[in-house]
């Protein structure tokens, strides 16, 4: 959490994201906070059909991004907000993916398809997974494949982050409807086959991620879902000279922070070992009668091979520890601490 004394701009005024001091805000970000949705407008509405004008998403793209930068300063990355009791975070985040939204559909109902479109539908689908906005997710991916990365009869645009975005978008599918695939088959099978070569090296992870979870290899899936198996499909991050000392992007020009389609890949890949964390329990809860957890037993390598409980990233608190994933099970009723025996837990069976 950010310390007192760099609080938001609406702490300071005594407001909340959702009920901002209006007053205070330049004129012009009071225009971009009211914009009218185009398709909740029809065209009926006074400026309803702003956001179809290509400078004027460009403007407003520039009044989102002041309000991004402002929520990763003051709500971090690898910050813990477990106990953000006023749900502010949230309110954030919902408010930035209402404005994307708003964004989204003026490109579409334009019909843009130029560089600047690609990057606005591809940070909006970035954060869409981080803010675990899955409806935003398939939304936004409705219209970015393939139409911002291909048109028949006409040449392939940039591929720069074609890659990683069909991969973030068959892990979405999986996530999704899990543990059904058809989806994700029928998405596998709706991509223009230069988005995913069959014999690419991108191809076979993630069919092998499917594959892994239908027979129930939760061995070779944990395996399968450490970074190192799939960081080489991302985009590379800027080193950090250039971090320190970024140039101004013009509205043309500007590029998807890459550091967030990495995130996106990392939480989904995140999202789906706790998925398939939840049935290799259920199947251990039915075959074991007990656990034996002491410090220096295979058991415990076990478990947290079996359970997928390495953190996929290495800041942050997405992944348990066993000891924590031990109290979590124990106070969901799923295991019980054997009496006068250190390390050993007892499997409480399903009722019937």
């Amino acid at each position: 959490m950010a310390p007192k004394s760099a609080q938001p701009d609406w702490r300071r005024r005594g407001a909340t994201p959702t009920t901002p001091n209006r007053g205070a805000w330049p004129k012009k970000d009071m225009k971009y906070e009211l914009i009218a949705s185009p398709s909740r407008s029809s065209g009926m509405e006074k400026d309803g059909d702003a956001l179809k004008d290509f400078r004027t998403q460009e403007e407003y793209r520039d009044f989102i991004q002041g309000k991004l930068d402002d929520y990763w300063k003051f709500y971090p990355k690898e910050g813990s907000y477990v106990d953000d009791k006023h749900n502010r975070r949230k309110e954030l985040q919902s408010n930035i993916s209402i404005q994307f939204r708003k964004l989204r559909e003026g490109i579409s109902s334009s019909k843009r398809s130029d560089a600047f479109a690609k990057e606005a539908y591809e940070t909006s689908l970035y954060l869409s997974v981080l803010f675990d906005h899955p409806l935003q997710t398939t939304s936004t991916l409705s219209y970015l494949l393939p139409n911002l990365y291909f048109s028949p009869g006409t040449q392939m645009k940039s591929t720069d982050n074609r890659q990683s975005t069909t991969i973030i978008s068959l892990l979405h599918h999986l996530v999704a409807a899990y543990p059904s695939q058809a989806t994700f088959r029928q998405h596998l099978q709706s991509l223009p086959p230069s988005f995913l070569p069959d014999d690419s090296p991108a191809s076979e992870w993630i069919t092998l991620i499917a594959s892994t979870l239908r027979l129930r290899n939760y061995a070779k899936f944990e395996l399968l879902t450490r970074p190192a198996a799939f960081e080489a499909f991302l985009p590379p991050l800027p080193s950090p000279k250039s971090i320190k000392s970024p140039a101004a992007p013009s509205k043309a020009t500007r590029t998807p922070d890459p550091s967030l389609a990495s995130d996106a890949m990392h939480s989904l890949v995140e999202a789906l070992r706790s998925k398939a964390r939840g049935t290799t329990w259920l199947i251990l809860r039915s075959a074991y009668r007990e656990l034996s957890c002491q410090s220096g037993s295979p058991t415990r390598d076990w478990l947290v091979a079996s359970l997928a409980l390495c953190p996929v990233r290495s800041a942050g608190n997405s992944s348990f520890s066993l000891d924590e994933w031990l109290e979590k099970t124990e106070k969901e009723g799923g295991i019980k601490k054997k009496d006068g025996v250190e390390g050993r837990w007892m499997v409480c069976k399903v009722k019937s």
